[in-house]
């Protein structure tokens, strides 16, 4: 059994537990954002554990079955290792894809992911979108043969309103399908998080690193750190202020190089 009822989560392909409520969520994010014209809404990054355990499995399975461009669509990050080689690729689905790829590959994710879809369908059905208010009140004064020059201008100043709130409302719902980490799990861990999980110090685990060729230095005197290419599913490098002002980088671990590093360590600190 994945779906355990008593505490509304469900376990994952890698183990993990999971939120059903935060899986909900992000599903009627994704049926929001297709519902708005948005061809790709789904993140395979956020989605994977759900069918697979490991990313690249899924990746395999959706460059063997599906067609680019018009299944999914390929990007790149702009984070890069400065030595050379490739950026990370992002991967972004249709739902249709998504759910054949991935949702109907275990009944009870299958089972929210309709239900989802039915509760999005009705509710369309159901109830105008604010925009669309907009539109209704626009045309009833434009139909309206008493209507003076400045009402007809306001008429038009309403519809050009409707574009702008059509677009800011889409472009918060791809924001939140990006943003909202899917089943509460954390985008990303500090090399802190994952010594702590190996019960050894953070310093420990850099020079580990270091001595395995996995990061080297970019800034020694500011302690900054980068990865070589080979391990770019792996680690992240993400930028912040300083109190002081400067702008320094921080290396952090994707959830796949997580279950990495814990594989690759714990049999020696055990």
């Amino acid at each position: 059994m994945f779906l355990n009822e008593d505490n509304g989560n469900i376990t994952l392909k890698t183990g993990r537990s999971a939120e059903l409520e935060r899986i909900k969520n992000y599903f009627n994010l994704i049926f929001e954002s297709e519902k708005s014209g948005e061809k790709f809404p789904v993140h395979l990054a956020y989605v994977w554990e759900l069918g697979y355990t490991e990313k690249r499995t899924a990746v395999a399975a959706l460059k063997k079955k599906y067609k680019e461009g018009y299944d999914y669509q390929v990007s790149q990050s702009i984070l890069q290792n400065p030595l050379g080689g490739r950026p990370e690729e992002i991967y972004h689905l249709t739902t249709q894809c998504f759910e054949y790829l991935i949702a109907r590959e275990r009944d009870e994710i299958f089972e929210v992911y309709r239900q989802c879809r039915i509760a999005i369908t009705s509710q369309v059905n159901r109830m105008p979108t604010h925009p669309e208010a907009l539109r209704g009140w626009a045309t009833a004064l434009e139909a309206n043969q008493l209507l003076q020059s400045e009402n007809k201008e306001l008429a038009r100043e309403v519809n050009q309103l409707t574009v702008v709130v059509d677009q800011q409302n889409e472009a918060i719902r791809k924001k939140e399908a990006e943003v909202d980490l899917l089943i509460g799990v954390k985008n990303t861990y500090t090399i802190t998080d994952i010594a702590k999980e190996l019960q050894i110090s953070a310093k420990a685990l850099n020079q580990r690193l270091l001595n395995e060729k996995v990061i080297y230095f970019t800034n020694k005197d500011r302690y900054e750190y980068s990865y070589y290419a080979h391990y770019s599913n792996y680690f992240i490098r993400k930028q912040f202020k300083t109190p002081s002002g400067f702008s320094s980088f921080t290396l952090h671990v994707t959830p796949e190089g997580r279950l990495w590093l814990l594989k690759r360590f714990k049999k020696e600190v055990e």
